[in-house]
Formats: C-alpha cells, sequence, structure tokens
C-alpha cells in the first residue's frame, strides 16, 4: 500500500503514489496534508465502516468520534414536515365525512369520527416543532 496522508482542511485522505497527478490538479495537494500509518488508516475505516466518524484531533490527525446527533434546527425542520404530513392526512379523512355532513347524509358514527379527526387537526396545529409531543390520531 502506498504511503497515506490525510488533510484536515479536505477531510480526506491522499496516497502519495497520486500526488503529482493531485498537484497537476485544479485543487492541488492539501498543503496541510499529514502522513498516517497504515495501520491508523486502516483503524479508521474499519471504525468508520462500523458507525462512527473520522473527524479532526487536536493534533490534526484523523480521529474516530461519535457520529454527531442532528442539530435544533435538523430536529426542527424534520418535525415541521412531519406536522405538515400529518395535516395532510387529517384533511383527506376529514374531507369525505365533510362533504357527507354538507349534503346532510352523514352517520351517526360519521359525525362522531369528523368530529375526532377535527380536534385530531387542532391539536396538530398546536404541537410546538421546537419541542413537539405529538397526539395520537383518533381510532375510528
Amino acid at each position: 500500500m502506498s504511503e497515506m496522508y490525510f488533510s484536515p482542511s479536505r477531510m480526506g485522505f491522499f496516497p502519495r503514489d497520486l500526488k503529482t497527478s493531485y498537484e497537476n490538479s485544479a485543487g492541488g495537494w492539501p498543503e496541510d496534508a499529514v502522513q498516517i500509518e497504515p495501520e491508523h488508516y486502516h483503524a479508521l475505516l474499519s471504525g468508520q465502516s462500523h458507525g462512527l466518524q473520522i473527524a479532526v484531533g487536536e493534533d490534526g490527525a484523523p480521529v474516530l468520534k461519535e457520529l454527531d446527533g442532528p442539530t435544533p434546527e435538523q430536529l426542527k425542520s424534520s418535525a415541521e414536515s412531519k406536522k405538515s404530513a400529518l395535516l395532510v392526512e387529517a384533511a383527506g379523512k376529514i374531507a369525505p365525512l365533510q362533504y357527507a355532513s354538507d349534503e346532510g347524509i352523514i352517520t351517526a358514527e360519521e359525525v362522531v369520527s369528523l368530529k375526532k379527526w377535527k380536534n385530531y387537526c387542532v391539536l396538530i396545529n398546536r404541537v410546538n416543532t421546537a419541542s413537539p409531543d405529538w397526539p395520537e390520531p383518533p381510532e375510528v
């Protein structure tokens, strides 16, 4: 195996055998490339394949660490997407029941179902996506 280098600025590995090719490319050979031992390189790849993340250590060398969790912004965005999807689902349940009600052909069972789905919509609309507490959909 060729000597292997790691670039903290590019978060990548660069084989010594390709240095000339890199130097002749637009990106060039990374100025901050540090040589790493073959055993360390293999340990990093093995750790990555087992769910760890390659990061830059304090000395600029690559290290393994646990994967970062989602940011609060990512969690909120995900919750907003879920909220929208739940409202669309509820609207799909409400619409035919509301049509039956508007036409005066709604059954007693459908009246109960319509009320439950409308209540569910209100509860979904009230969910704070910064710290969501999701209501259960109606069991009808």
